[in-house]
């Protein structure tokens, strides 16, 4: 008993010892550990924090040097925050515990370093893991012994890696990468990333090139230095790796000695980026090797184009430095594409390519036949032309400066254009370099707004001839005690319709510096100079030619006076503004296409208002240009439109406001209605006929005789029966199919059968035979028929006892119509209307039918 209490009491007493060991491990711990979560165990041990979670953790040190190490383990989708951790030991400082795949993300700065001899990473990768951030994280390996390997800076066997962001650097211990592992797998879609190789290891890959690794370059920024014999990316045995794509900027750099040795870099798979190789001698040097630039290549990480490289843009090629995104060019970048810029670039750039200057609001520069050179130094802001050819500059926001100065090499032969270029830098605009040598007439352009300010010295620095032509407008502005423009040795000449101002800065003695004549035989021209207190006084001001065009959007400064005199019209074009901050006196003709605003035209002239009519439809006729003063009424009669009702002009070509008068320049546009079209007559309905059946009796007669015939829908068939002499005592009963019975009219005795719309039978019964009669009495015939005619019926009736005649009826013209016999009582013939000659017998009459 007394031996089980002794085991008792020692079995309490260690572990209140690891209890309070814990403890106190916690409380020198360096580390702050913050989660957000409820499922993360945090324990400490051996000077070792570990971590298992699967919450969001920050871990964070206040960057003071510690031999302290961290252990994560993942329980599923955790995320770690890393911040100013500064880890020395002889283990492994950062170590990815094998489990589910998680991300770190990095802030401050970071550095894990292993002073083991072992083999220790600095960040050991046993699971799977993305590294992100703005931060840096530094990682170097064990440097390793002649009878112990070095640790990757990053590595570890079976996990894979994928970097989004953040500024890494990694170096690996002898005999070990700086990023890799054998079997694993890296993929590099941001960021910064610098990896260096230990003696015998590549800057990124595996340790035994017998081995693969899967290597996949997306994006960022990689340098790779390999130590003899490896290379500075080693993908080992894999056939299709290492790949680069995206807008990845890769450097390779791999040790190759003159007496031979040493591997050298292949990318098995470049679709996309830029990948530059060089190689290191003996002495140290770096010698270029190779770049391939493929594609069209944003850069989207800072970068450096080494002192040894040369990298070129190629002719339809185009190389963007991204918003925010500097590329510092110590080396060659030749440039026969397209570059823009918009970041910064230190150093310069040259070629005869398309060169973006201070992006989306900066300037274009353009080799419009090729024959111009162009060298951009990012680091002094000074864009440099030289060679021979048409050269266009074009800005892309007229409103915004750029800081960025223009060169023309004394011996360029350059045909300028600027258009809607506005610079303000230390000298703006310089044209030769007063040196001896060739000394050509210079032809400057101007399209749109043009502005060049000069902080120190001339706004235009020209040591050669120049002729300012084109239709726009140049605003030029000296430094302080500097003119605008300044030609010390030759002249300066004005044609088209240009519109400069020259302004001296400061306490400058002119606008221009001219040492010889001035000639001035075309377009308005103003110099002056700045008054203290900012306001411009005049020297100079003239409009020469008697037609001008305003083409860009100019201003005349408060102090100038601008005089279009008598038979000078001044125009300015549509969407062209001209701000008259000065005085403007008008004796002659102002056409305002575009707009006029500021202060109120003086004079005497006439001020129009030039308004295009546009038919508005399809097909339609050429716009016209008329003048208007103020209130006029608008023309209604410019267009005809077949088939169509003028309705007005209005200020949209769908819907707007009807204008009547004039009241500004504008664009309007006529509105339309269609001419009602009358709706044709319908075509007639087909007329539909339907069959009467006359019935042939015994003892009667029909008019028309017995038979088919056809009658007009809705339309009165009329017939006549009249009865034989043997049949005259006859009652007759007539109906139809219909189910009528008809009865003769009593002014004629037709049987009208009315409303003639299906196929009709008529029936005639009660004809039978006279009964006979003894003692018959014999009257005497009337001495001859009568003729006379009724409803378009020819009627003969003959007395009884007289017997049947002939009847013959003739046309007025003699011809025979018809004939038949009559018989004693009423005969009826339905005729033409017309003239006829009727005999019955011997007796004739002419009888109309109507």
């Amino acid at each position: 008993m007394k031996h089980v209490t002794s085991y008792i009491f020692l079995i309490i007493a260690f572990l209140l010892l690891g209890v309070n060991g814990a403890a106190a491990q916690e409380k020198d711990c360096p580390f702050k550990v913050a989660v957000v979560g409820d499922n993360t165990d945090i324990s400490y041990d051996n000077k070792v924090l570990s971590i298992r979670s699967s919450d969001k953790v920050t871990i964070t040190g206040d960057g003071s040097l510690t031999d302290w190490g961290i252990e994560i383990e993942s329980r599923g989708r955790l995320v770690v925050t890393i911040k100013d951790l500064n880890i020395e030991r002889e283990g492994v400082p950062l170590k990815i515990k094998r489990r589910v795949n998680f991300s770190i993300i990095i802030e401050g700065t970071n550095r894990f370093v292993s002073k083991g001899s072992s083999g220790t990473a600095g960040i050991e990768v046993e699971s799977s893991i993305s590294l992100r951030g703005g931060g840096s994280l530094t990682a170097i390996g064990a440097n390793g012994d002649g009878d112990a390997p070095g640790g990757a800076g990053i590595g570890g066997d079976g996990g894979s890696l994928i970097i989004e962001g953040g500024i890494i650097h990694a170096e690996g211990g002898a005999g070990a990468p700086g990023i890799g592992s054998d079997g694993t797998s890296l993929i590099i879609q941001g960021g910064i990333i610098h990896a260096k190789g230990g003696a015998g290891a590549p800057g990124i890959g595996v340790s035994d090139p017998k081995k693969d690794m899967t290597i996949q370059i997306f994006g960022g920024t990689v340098t790779a230095i390999g130590k003899n014999p490896a290379p500075g990316i080693d993908g080992g045995a894999s056939s299709n790796y290492p790949s680069i794509a995206g807008n990845a900027f890769v450097i390779a750099i791999d040790e190759v000695y003159e007496n031979g040795g040493g591997r050298t870099t292949q990318i098995k798979n470049h679709t996309k980026g830029l990948f530059i190789r060089g190689e290191k001698k003996s002495d140290g040097s770096i010698v270029w090797d190779s770049s391939a630039l493929v594609g069209d290549v944003t850069l989207e990480s800072n970068a450096e184009i080494p002192d040894w490289a040369e990298v070129t843009i190629a002719d339809g090629q185009t190389f963007t430095i991204a918003d925010g995104i500097t590329l510092e060019n110590n080396g060659t970048l030749t440039n026969n594409g397209a570059f823009t810029n918009n970041g910064t670039l230190s150093g310069t750039v040259v070629g005869e390519g398309t060169l973006n200057i201070g992006g989306k609001d900066g300037f274009d520069v353009f080799n419009t036949d090729g024959g111009a050179t162009f060298s951009y130094n990012g680091t002094e802001e000074v864009l440099t032309i030289s060679g021979s050819g048409y050269v266009l500059i074009r800005g892309r926001n007229k409103d915004k400066a750029v800081g960025c100065g223009i060169v023309i090499e004394q011996s360029a032969s350059i045909r300028l254009t600027l258009e809607d270029l506005n610079i303000k830098a230390d000298k703006a605009f310089v044209y030769g370099d007063e040196s001896p040598g060739v000394s050509r007439g210079y032809a400057l352009v101007l399209q749109g707004t043009n502005r060049l300010t000069s902080i120190n010295g001339p706004g235009m620095n020209l040591y050669i001839e120049v002729n300012f032509r084109g239709t726009g407008s140049l605003t030029v502005t000296g430094g302080n005690g500097h003119a605008g423009i300044k030609a010390p040795s030759l002249s300066f000449f004005l044609e088209n319709n240009v519109f400069v101002v020259a302004i001296g800065g400061k306490d400058a003695a002119s606008g221009i510096e001219i040492r010889n004549k001035f000639y001035h035989n075309r377009g308005l021209f103003i110099h002056g100079t700045q008054e203290d207190d900012g306001s411009f006084s005049e020297q100079y001001s003239k409009l020469v030619g008697s037609d001008f065009t305003l083409g860009g959007d100019a201003e005349i400064p408060d102090g100038a006076t601008v005089t279009i005199d008598e038979g000078q019209t001044f125009t300015i074009d549509a969407g062209v503004t001209l701000t008259n901050n000065g005085t403007i006196e008008n004796n002659g003709i102002i056409r305002n296409k575009g707009t006029l605003k500021g202060n109120s035209v003086e004079g005497n002239g006439k001020l129009y208002y030039v308004i295009t009519f546009d038919a508005n439809y399809s097909a339609s006729p050429v716009p016209v240009e008329k003048d208007f003063l103020q209130g006029d009424a608008l023309p209604t009669d410019i267009f005809t439109r077949s088939g169509y009702i003028f309705q007005g002009w209005y200020d949209d070509p769908d819907g707007g406001t009807n204008v009547e008068t004039a009241t500004k320049p504008q664009t309007l546009y006529a509105h339309w209605k269609a001419v009602p079209v009358p709706e044709p007559e319908p075509e007639p309905a087909p007329t539909i006929y339907y069959t009467v059946t006359l019935p042939f009796v015994e003892g009667a007669a029909t008019d028309p005789v017995a038979g088919d015939y056809d009658v007009e829908s809705w339309s009165t068939f009329r017939f006549y029966l009249t009865l034989d002499t043997a049949y005259s005592q006859s009652q007759p009963v007539v109906t139809t199919s219909r189910g009528e019975t008809l009865q003769p009219r009593t002014s004629d005795g037709a049987y009208l059968l009315k409303y003639v719309r299906s196929d009709v039978e008529v029936y005639i019964d009660g004809i039978e035979k006279n009964n006979p009669v003894a003692n018959e009495p014999i009257r005497a015939a009337a001495p001859e028929p009568e003729i006379w005619s009724e409803d378009a019926c020819l009627c003969i009736r003959l007395p009884e006892g007289l017997p049947t005649s002939p009847v013959r009826i003739f046309t007025a013209e003699g011809r025979l119509l018809d004939s038949f016999r009559s018989v004693p009582g009423l005969n009826r013939r339905q005729l033409p209307t017309g003239i006829y000659i009727v005999r019955v017998g011997a007796t004739v009459r002419k009888v109309t039918i109507r």
